[in-house]
């Protein structure tokens, strides 16, 4: 039975052979008789496996057009610290984080919270982390306090 989702992209690019994977299994996966519709549905068919690393979803969009995205199975996100101009630290600009105002910012390995994701700064168009940290951490977890397949959802 498929379960339904968004859309994926890949993060992880140490992960060989990916993207070719991922087209041998869109083509093995595609639904029979998967069409384009004519714009009046915006269904989309989504598959998700979630693994002991990985969670993996693949989607077609109401177009027809196959998209993936693959997230850590524990629901966070990896994403790098950037510097802002103000003197703040944020996020490196990437979409998915977009959406994740008020998610965690925890330190990789102990787990421990350093912060919440809060706006976007307008110098850089970075998410602005929010915390009381003297030295932030180069990589840091996201845990917007959703599961994998969620995730995986939303990244699509």
């Amino acid at each position: 039975m498929a379960r339904k989702m968004d859309r994926i992209t890949h993060e992880d690019s140490r992960t060989a052979g990916f993207d070719a994977m991922v087209s041998g299994i869109l083509r093995l996966m595609e639904p029979s008789g998967h069409q384009k519709n004519d714009g009046d549905s915006a269904a989309w068919d989504l598959r998700i496996d979630t693994g002991g690393t990985f969670t993996d979803a693949i989607g077609w969009s109401p177009a027809g057009q196959a998209v993936r995205a693959k997230v850590l199975s524990s629901g966070r996100l990896r994403v790098r610290t950037i510097p802002l101009d103000d003197g703040g630290v944020g996020l490196e600009d990437r979409s998915e984080i977009r959406l994740m105002a008020g998610a965690r910012v925890l330190e990789l390995g102990t787990g421990r919270c350093l912060g919440t994701v809060h706006e976007i700064d307008q110098g850089s168009g970075a998410m602005k982390i929010v915390g009381d940290v003297e030295a932030w951490p180069e990589i840091v977890d996201l845990d917007p306090d959703t599961d994998a397949p969620r995730l995986a959802m939303h990244v699509l």
